[in-house]
């Protein structure tokens, strides 16, 4: 694009869609919370694994889509199981947070990389 750049898609990092932030002080205060948030993200998971059309209604009347207008955009998404999000951080995610890094500081968002092993915590996500 002339106005920008991608810099990924779910496609080239699936675990980018299905990625949600905590600030570290929360995370610290509310570790139970954290762990408790992703649960429900593996258990939202199986509810559309097992019921597609209830899923899919309730995430579409988040953006005022039906259940079947949802689906016809799901069949483009590849949803991340626990061991996906596992890889992902295990190695996937340092690529692209580098690679992200160099780009935000070549555009002059940023002006140093930052200590990039300090951006996420994945301990939330094991079993």
């Amino acid at each position: 694009p002339d106005a920008g750049k991608i810099i990924a898609t779910t496609l080239d990092y699936p675990a980018v869609m299905d990625t949600f932030g905590c600030t570290p002080a929360f995370l610290e205060e509310n570790p139970e919370a954290a762990k408790a948030l992703a649960t429900s993200y593996y258990e939202a998971l199986d509810m559309i694994a097992e019921s597609p059309e209830e899923a899919y209604g309730i995430m579409g009347a988040d953006v005022n889509q039906s259940a079947e207008q949802f689906a016809g955009s799901a069949q483009y998404l590849e949803w991340q199981d626990r061991d996906a999000a596992i890889a992902f951080f295990g190695g996937e995610f340092n690529d692209f947070s580098a690679d992200a890094a160099e780009l935000l500081l070549d555009a002059g968002v940023i002006r140093e990389i930052p200590d990039l092993s300090t951006l996420a915590d994945p301990s939330f996500i094991q079993e």
